[in-house]
């Protein structure tokens, strides 16, 4: 299913964000790592992929992408969630958001009504 192809790709992509923020020691230059995060979300590679599960046509698979960027960025932060300086209401609010962005995301790829609400790419 291409929609979970999609998903899976933003939400990989925001993973090797995060870790590769994590792993930084020199914040000495921020604009180089931050830039370098951005053209990794937005690399030719992506667009390659996306090329290649569309097809001819993209499809509604499209919109998965964005949805799994900001999914994995939910997930990602659950690492921190269990942190010994995290206030408990950042910590609810995070796993709250968590939970229902994966009901939405389930809905969105078992649900027929719920992919209908999605606009068509074809006109």
């Amino acid at each position: 299913m291409a929609a979970v192809g999609m998903l899976m790709l933003g939400a990989f992509i925001v993973f090797v964000i995060a870790y590769s923020f994590g792993e930084t020691k020199d914040w000495t230059k921020p604009v180089s790592i931050i830039s370098g995060a951005i053209s990794a979300a937005v690399a030719g590679g992506v667009f390659t992929f996306i090329k290649f599960v569309g097809g001819v046509e993209l499809g509604n698979a499209l919109f998965y992408y964005p949805l799994g960027l900001a999914w994995g960025a939910l997930c990602t932060n659950l690492r921190w969630v269990a942190g010994q300086n995290v206030k408990g209401t950042f910590a609810y609010l995070n796993i709250i958001a968590t939970v229902v962005a994966t009901v939405f995301i389930v809905l969105l790829l078992f649900s027929k009504d719920f992919r209908d609400l999605l606009p068509s790419l074809n006109g």
